[in-house]
């Protein structure tokens, strides 16, 4: 792993609260694995034999729906973890996983944690904190989704991409394609550009990747914005 891997998986919740030994002797048994843009990361068929954590690059979550289609449970961005409470279980993986754009991935055995459970209590919060991330995640997305409109929903996902030292106005970069955009904040790609054009009217400006908002505290009010639902 290189220094700036390492600083990546130690941001996530599954390392950041560790002891810096045992962080260090959880990831010296992990490989850092590189995924093209396209390619599967883990399906539910497969045994839940490792862990792993997003060191660069997007990684989508979906489920197939009875009609073949996908639904998009969440996408990951870096230091985000996936594949942890199955894996602890010894079950098969709850989702599928695919690499939106070229990943590089820390692939940690499930037996590098279990063998510190009974140990070592930082790992034990360690899990129970990144658990309990992805359950307040899914619940505000649901919570969106029955209360919120296309547009603040979409705003909400503009939002969770700018910065804690952004001022009052600023630009941001959508991370990956409009239509996986659009099935995150659970829109078809036609409605979602609907939501963009409505967005305008509350200071939003969406030229192909580049946004541009000319009030981040405005539209967060309008947008009843909660980070926890998109972060």
């Amino acid at each position: 792993m290189t220094p700036e891997h390492k600083t990546v998986a130690r941001r996530s919740l599954l390392l950041k609260d560790c002891p810096p030994a045992i962080a260090e002797e959880v990831m010296a048994r992990g490989t850092v694995r590189h995924v093209a843009r396209g390619a599967t990361i883990l399906t539910p068929e497969s045994r839940a034999d490792d862990v792993f954590v997003v060191l660069s690059g997007w990684a989508k979550l979906f489920r197939i729906t009875a009609r073949g289609g996908e639904a998009v449970i969440d996408v990951l961005g870096p230091s985000r973890s996936l594949g942890e409470v199955a894996a602890l279980r010894g079950e098969r993986y709850l989702v599928h996983a695919e690499a939106v754009t070229d990943c590089a991935l820390l692939k940690i055995p499930a037996t590098a944690f279990n063998g510190l459970l009974g140990s070592c209590t930082e790992i034990r919060a360690a899990l129970l904190a990144s658990t309990l991330h992805h359950l307040e995640a899914l619940v505000g997305q649901v919570e969106a989704l029955k209360v919120c409109s296309g547009a603040q929903r979409a705003a909400q996902f503009i939002l969770s991409l700018v910065p804690d030292t952004c001022g009052r106005a600023c630009t941001v970069r959508l991370p990956y394609d409009k239509a996986l955009i659009a099935g995150q904040v659970g829109l078809s790609p036609e409605s979602l550009s609907r939501a963009f054009r409505r967005l305008r009217a509350e200071g939003v400006r969406v030229h192909r990747r580049e946004v541009r908002v000319d009030d981040v505290p405005a539209l967060a009010a309008y947008a009843e914005f909660r980070e926890a639902a998109w972060a």
